[in-house]
């Protein structure tokens, strides 16, 4: 199984804020699958070379941690089901 976790910020979903959601895109054989982080973001805030927010983000340490935090917590379940050999959907 060759599962992959990525940040992303989901420009397909506008807030009511004018912001877009930041998503943990995990893709188990092709097929992804999408979870809220909680966290919001600008276009003009976002770094989609890092996928993290930009620096001049008025919050960019914390929620930089948070989104890294989130990250390892999705890859360290991952990592669990690859072990137990069951599937993500499972």
């Amino acid at each position: 199984m060759n599962t992959s976790v990525k940040v992303v910020l989901f420009t397909s979903k506008k807030l009511k804020s004018g912001e877009y959601p930041v998503m943990l895109r995990i893709i188990e054989d092709r097929k992804p699958k999408y979870i809220s982080t909680g966290i919001s973001c600008s276009k003009e805030l976002w770094d989609y070379e890092y996928n993290i927010p930009a620096k001049k983000h008025p919050h960019y340490k914390q929620t930089k941690l948070l989104i890294g935090k989130k990250k390892l917590d999705a890859e360290k379940f991952v990592y669990d089901l690859e072990n137990e050999e069951k599937n993500l959907s499972a």
